[in-house]
């Protein structure tokens, strides 16, 4: 490569985007190992690391041209490759660049990525010493527990018949993507028979802010979202005596739906609860407050938070996605749920088809280029073709929960699967890579907890630089055809 010495970072831009197009991303990789000029362009920095992740290169991620990229980009960037890095077989080297000095430890995103890089790592010095930045990052807050509550969950009951998950996949797509879902499968139904149960505790005099960041008066920081601590005393902000945590910092509606509803579960049906506030962020995305209001949660019940609260007495819930095994114990607050959507609907005289494909079309990521020809193509089957995005939370509900066959490309769409009737049948249209296993994983976690028939049609993306996909059409209409048990001559 020493002609690329004599090329401009721009020139270098364009050549390697031109590899990009051709799938060529060794020669990218090679290219900039040694490109004198990499360091003026942030674009090729981190073109560099995420194509080397790509192509499994730990020699390029170990190198001085990743750690450039971690100290020269904003920390935003910089802290997202590192996040991108901490998977195997790679780990140690994403643990040793948080620990080094090319990260801003001044940023909120420091302490963030720290527990990432610690989370399920065996002992050993490198784990010593990240615990150790994580009680300097968190001035303390790492080691303070929360206290039992004296509030109980409702016991978990026994569990039921887990869902089925199949795995199918286009020609193009790696055996590797198979193997690594398939065994996540098994390890979460492990998980499902076997679950933590959820418990209530809470944590004495903090202050929490309207993204669920909670530290004391002594300004140790309990819980992290990755912004800066506001600087307050609790005589400068609203007190509360008693409050249930329910704030977050909003990633989507499957995290609320899914992640935050269920842990309502201990408050509903519970007279002793009953003046107990649920703390909420007044900022969040309008679909929150609807959700709380199809629960019979509002006015009185729900305390929005504007900014920072104090509270004497914070209860958390904990216990985690597989402490909803047995259903039950949870339930109560989806029927609520569900029962609401169910009776606007009726009063709507809204339709709600059987068969469902839930597009993307108008989504700008994750973009499936050829997803008009789908829409065709469920059509001719019978499947209703809908954009949730166009529609109030509660017809999405009362659609995806009547639903007997739902089909989409992977997307929040499909965080309704929680509310579906079991056993449903589901297919989901699944981008994947090296990169995307842990989120995209998601849904046939759900299918397993709820009890439906979920298969998953693997589609690889082929560029680690775009999210752009396509799904094979010739491949993928004669599967849903059989799952869908019509004749074999139906075509797109």
């Amino acid at each position: 490569m020493t002609s690329s010495t004599a090329i401009s970072p721009d020139e270098m831009l364009k050549k390697c985007q031109a590899w990009e197009e051709q799938q060529a991303f060794r020669e990218i990789v090679d290219a900039l190992s040694d490109y004198p000029a990499i360091g003026a362009s942030k674009q090729l920095l981190k073109m560099f690391v995420v194509t080397a992740i790509a192509i499994k290169d730990e020699a390029a991620l170990s190198s001085d041209v990743t750690a450039l990229a971690v100290a020269m980009l904003p920390d935003s960037a910089s802290f997202t490759l590192i996040k991108n890095i901490d998977r195997p077989p790679f780990r140690d080297i994403a643990a040793k660049l948080v620990l080094s000095k090319n990260v801003n430890r001044q940023s909120p995103l420091y302490m963030q990525q720290l527990k990432r890089c610690v989370k399920d790592r065996d002992p050993s010095k490198l784990s010593r010493q990240l615990r150790k930045a994580i009680a300097e990052a968190s001035k303390g807050g790492n080691a303070i527990r929360p206290e039992a509550s004296g509030y109980d969950f409702p016991e978990r009951p026994a569990n039921y018949t887990l869902g089925t998950v199949d795995i199918m996949a286009s020609s193009t797509t790696d055996q590797r993507h198979f193997e690594r879902l398939q065994a996540d499968t098994e390890i979460f139904a492990a998980r499902l028979n076997a679950p933590r149960d959820f418990k209530v505790h809470e944590y004495r005099n903090v202050f929490i802010d309207n993204i669920g960041q909670i530290w004391n008066e002594d300004g140790a920081i309990i819980e992290s979202r990755g912004h800066e601590i506001p600087n307050v005393s609790r005589y400068s902000v609203p007190n509360l005596d008693i409050g249930f945590n329910l704030v977050t910092k909003t990633r989507g509606l499957y995290h609320f739906l899914v992640d935050r509803i269920s842990l309502l579960g201990w408050m509903i049906n519970n007279p002793r609860v009953a003046c107990i506030p649920v703390l909420t962020n007044a900022h969040a995305p309008a679909f929150e407050r609807e959700l709380l209001e199809l629960a019979s949660l509002e006015g009185p019940d729900v305390h929005a938070i504007e900014s920072v609260v104090f509270v004497e007495r914070l209860l958390v819930a904990t216990g985690g996605f597989a402490a909803m095994a047995g259903w039950k114990h949870v339930a109560p607050v989806m029927d609520r749920i569900v029962t609401m959507a169910h009776e606007i609907a009726y009063e709507e005289g809204i339709d709600l088809p059987s068969k469902i494909y839930i597009s993307r079309s108008l989504a700008k990521r994750r973009v499936m280029e050829n997803e008009e020809q789908v829409h065709e193509a469920m059509e001719e089957r019978g499947v209703a073709v809908l954009h949730f995005e166009n529609l109030p939370i509660w017809q999405q509900i009362a659609i995806a929960s009547n639903a007997q066959t739902i089909i989409a490309p992977h997307g929040a769409g499909l965080a309704h699967l929680i509310t579906a009737i079991r056993p449903a049948t589901v297919v989901e249209i699944l981008p994947i890579s090296d990169a995307a296993y842990v989120l995209r994983w998601n849904y046939a976690r759900v299918s397993q907890l709820r009890g439906h028939s979920y298969t998953a049609w693997l589609e690889e993306q082929p560029n680690p630089l775009s999210d752009r996909w396509s799904t094979n059409l010739d491949e993928f209409l004669p599967f849903l055809d059989a799952k869908l048990g019509l004749k074999a001559s139906t075509t797109a």
